[in-house]
């Protein structure tokens, strides 16, 4: 892939994901919500691992994308849940809502729409 052609993606990505969410969507949150699976679930520490911020910047980011931080998104959403491990409750677990799968997916759709004719 030539590289104003990947920069230009990531631009598209970056702009769908802030014009969809927040204006002022950090990029730590994007971050997370390009690590979480579409189907299924993904452990806290996984996120940790794939995204390398630490634990206290991953609890909270996540907390704000589950709609539970004093902080909100500007649109009020609740992309994320999250849960403990019914076995082993020091473990942690995030999946996306069905409203973030569809705010997700819209986004999805858009970057596919401006970058189709450069493929």
């Amino acid at each position: 892939m030539d590289k104003s052609v990947w920069k230009y993606s990531l631009e598209c990505s970056i702009q769908a994901l802030r014009n969809e969410i927040d204006p002022d969507l950090p990029v730590s949150l994007i971050l997370i919500l390009l690590s979480i699976p579409e189907k299924g679930m993904i452990s806290f520490r996984e996120i940790e691992k794939r995204t390398q911020l630490s634990n206290s910047a991953c609890s909270r980011s996540l907390s704000l994308l589950a709609g539970l931080s004093k902080r909100r998104l500007s649109g009020g959403f609740k992309l994320i849940e999250y849960f403990d491990d019914p076995v082993d409750r020091r473990q942690r677990y995030a999946k996306f809502t069905d409203e973030g799968l569809d705010t997700m997916n819209r986004i999805y759709s858009k970057v596919n729409e401006q970058t189709t004719f450069i493929k």
